[in-house]
């Protein structure tokens, strides 16, 4: 019993973790203090801005798009809500974890434009956060909805 209460309460901590890191790594991105000429790798031009801003564009219209489809269902951590439902239309038709994804692409857009090694560092950080925390999600799915690894192996992300 105390390996199972013990194993629980480092999950938790595991989902606190990463949900922190991924709120901070994402507003390290939109402060983005270090645009300093120093830290830049890359020429910058019109073009390359104009293409950052669709992709920033781009994900942020997949992440609202994705919160409506998720409706009560929504919440920050992997662990689904006690009355969760598992959401199969709208983007989650083929992507099994729009936000996540769709959360990526922002972060992409956003050192596109910036080119800067803090950025690109906090784009990877961000990509690694969001992959653990699609693989915890991924395990709390597969036990709370007996339907959830038939509509896996149905999406193509």
């Amino acid at each position: 019993m105390r390996k199972i209460l013990k194993k629980n309460k480092l999950k938790k901590l595991k989902e606190i973790f990463l949900v922190t890191t991924q709120f901070i790594i994402i507003l390290l991105h939109f402060l983005n203090f270090t645009n300093y000429k120093s830290l830049v790798f890359f020429k910058s031009n019109i073009y390359k801005n104009y293409f950052g801003i669709f992709i920033i564009i781009f994900g942020i219209f997949g992440v609202i798009k994705s919160l409506k489809d998720l409706g009560n269902n929504i919440s920050p951590f992997p662990e689904p809500l006690k009355n969760a439902s598992l959401v199969t239309s709208g983007f989650y038709k083929w992507i099994s974890h729009p936000i996540y994804y769709f959360t990526m692409f922002v972060s992409i857009g956003i050192f596109i434009i910036y080119l800067s090694w803090f950025n690109l560092f906090l784009t990877i950080s961000l990509i690694i956060i969001l992959k653990s925390k699609i693989k915890l999600e991924e395990e709390y799915l597969n036990n709370k909805f007996i339907n959830y690894y038939t509509y896996k192996k149905q999406t193509k992300i």
